[in-house]
């Protein structure tokens, strides 16, 4: 049957079970998967799922989280996020359900379902009380995944890999209320050897684990073990919360960080080790601070006889000789501190950052471009905040790195009507520009270096059913690196429009095209190779359809052509 035959077998189907299976608009539509699919376009899906997952078992308290804490949940932007703490705080008495949102301009019955999971309301209690509660609510939860690839792999066929061809997961965490959580994670990727040795201390290739206390007397966060940092739009410290470019065209850019968080993921190098904590102060100011010390996976070399990091590995694998001997080759030691301002209508702060490597790296942040002057210490410092100016919020960073070279993004998002939402996001910074982290967004994954860009978002309800999404980015990497001789331009635009006649039918169709300009080889007329510039195309098509028949049936049927 023909995919166009498919896809109106399904339409006719919900159309037909629109009498009988009417849901109510109170609950959660979608699961985990729903969101993966509607927020990564770009994305990396496991830092996503790992985060939705802590969420999910540990809800905020929409009574007393910020701005910015709102701002991480699934479908809710900056903007919304600001509005709701408005709403909250012209309140006499605390939230108790979800539905009281629905007063909020731009919170519709979608927004309400994306966030059930992942939220709660709490009122105030003694701190005794509260802990007597939490230990009162004891809970153990576990994810394991077993996966493969169809594929013939030639690391397998051939003997390369010593392990299987089934990639390993799980995932074991004990929760004690909303106060306290542990997380142990093991995982082997597709290929690596089970068991013991390799230079490992378990039988699994990557163990994760972490303690953490939220929310107990001032201290708002505390972390021993594996955890992540992100302040600000993430210039200096972290990804910012942000996922990328996605179909929320409005909602992954310019969100701001969300700063100290448990890690219980399994990808392998997005995470510190160490402690962090975030204290609150008086007058909505909060303090934070971490330090880190762990062992990163890198290519090593000798430069007149002095060891130098050739390549820093983010790849996590661990299989052939090569992976094995990079695993673990270098140490890295991170320090940071971060001070805010959290208001009701405005947020500051300040945040500095130091990585050491106990070997000078001669290849900068994987951009190709040997350094003359190889360096061990990296530092940055940045300053970044939002305001809210009527229906519109300002948003912005500035970075320094430890060199003095200088990177900036801001923007602005503004409600249009009622039902639209614009978002127009500036980045620059200059070729060198190389802090701790820098998970700014980007179109390069080494983050905001040599770029400059302009991104503009519009989200709007054509009608009550009908959804428009769009996003156009122009971006120019401004300075040379590995075969490529000159500054390249780029453009990338997405239109998403989404159709929900029912609560259990939705029909999705994305159209993407881009155009970057990258190296490419050419020949001359007497057959020489050299490096030239080329412009390169990518478009594609996504057709999708879901339909819920209940809570635990759900048929999704997606096409797409890519040219």
């Amino acid at each position: 049957m023909s995919f166009r035959r498919l896809l109106l077998f399904l339409l006719l189907l919900s159309a037909t079970a629109a009498g009988a299976q009417e849901r109510d608009s109170t609950e959660a539509y979608g699961d985990l998967d729903d969101l993966l699919e509607s927020a990564a376009v770009d994305g990396d899906d496991e830092a996503l799922a790992a985060r939705l997952e802590d969420l999910a078992a540990r809800p905020l308290d929409l009574n007393s989280a910020s701005a910015d804490e709102i701002a991480v949940l699934p479908g809710i932007s900056p903007l919304l996020a600001s509005a709701i703490v408005r709403f909250r705080e012209s309140r006499a008495t605390p939230l108790r359900a979800l539905e009281q949102l629905l007063a909020v301009d731009g919170i519709t019955s979608d927004e309400i379902s994306l966030m059930r999971p992942f939220v709660t309301f709490r009122e105030p209690s003694p701190l005794r009380e509260s802990l007597r509660e939490a230990f009162s609510d004891i809970r153990v939860l576990g994810v394991h995944r077993v996966s493969t690839r169809v594929e013939e792999s030639r690391g397998y066929s051939e003997g390369r890999y010593p392990g299987p061809r089934a990639g390993l997961l799980t995932r074991t965490r004990v929760l004690v209320g909303d106060k306290l959580q542990a997380n142990l994670t093991l995982e082997n990727d597709a290929g690596e050897r089970i068991g013991f040795g390799d230079g490992r201390e378990g039988p699994a290739d990557f163990t994760s684990a972490h303690l953490a206390i939220r929310d107990v007397g001032p201290v708002r966060e505390l972390v021993v073990g594996d955890f992540t940092t992100a302040f600000g739009e993430g210039l200096v410290v972290g990804r910012a919360g942000a996922i990328g470019k996605s179909r929320e065209a409005t909602s992954g850019v310019g969100r701001a960080g969300s700063g100290i968080r448990p890690y219980g993921g399994s990808a392998e190098t997005a995470f510190l080790r160490g402690a962090g904590a975030r204290v609150a102060l008086p007058w909505n100011v909060s303090a934070s601070a971490w330090a880190s010390i762990r062992d990163v996976d890198a290519s090593l070399d000798s430069v007149g006889g002095v060891p130098v990091i050739l390549s820093i590995s983010e790849s996590g694998l661990h299989r052939t000789e090569s992976e094995l001997d990079r695993r673990g080759a270098v140490e890295s030691r991170d320090v940071g501190a971060a001070v805010q301002y959290e208001g009701d209508q405005a947020s500051i702060g300040v945040v500095a950052a130091q990585r050491s490597y106990a070997f000078p790296v001669a290849t900068t942040n994987g951009r190709f471009r040997r350094d003359p002057d190889p360096q061990a210490d990296y530092r940055g410092i940045g300053v970044f905040g939002n305001v809210m100016v009527g229906e519109a919020r300002l948003f912005g960073e500035i970075g320094v790195d430890g060199n003095g070279n200088r990177g900036g993004v801001g923007g602005v998002t503004a409600r249009v009507g009622r039902g639209s939402t614009v978002l127009l996001h500036v980045r620059s910074a200059q070729a060198s520009f190389d802090p701790v982290q820098n998970g700014a967004f980007a179109e390069q994954s080494a983050g905001l270096a040599s770029e400059e860009g302009l991104y503009l978002g519009l989200t709007t309800r054509l009608t009550p059913t009908l959804r428009l999404n769009f996003y156009a980015d122009a971006y120019r990497l401004t300075a040379p690196s590995r075969f490529r001789a000159r500054p390249t331009p780029g453009l990338d635009l997405l239109a998403d429009v989404g159709w929900s006649p029912r609560r259990w039918a939705r029909l999705d169709v994305t159209l993407r095209t881009e155009k970057r300009d990258d190296a490419v080889s050419t020949f001359t007329p007497s057959g020489s190779e050299f490096a030239g510039v080329g412009s390169e195309y990518r478009s594609s098509v996504r057709i999708q359809g879901t339909y819920v028949y209940n809570d635990d049936v759900r048929l999704r049927l997606r096409g797409d052509v890519v040219r």
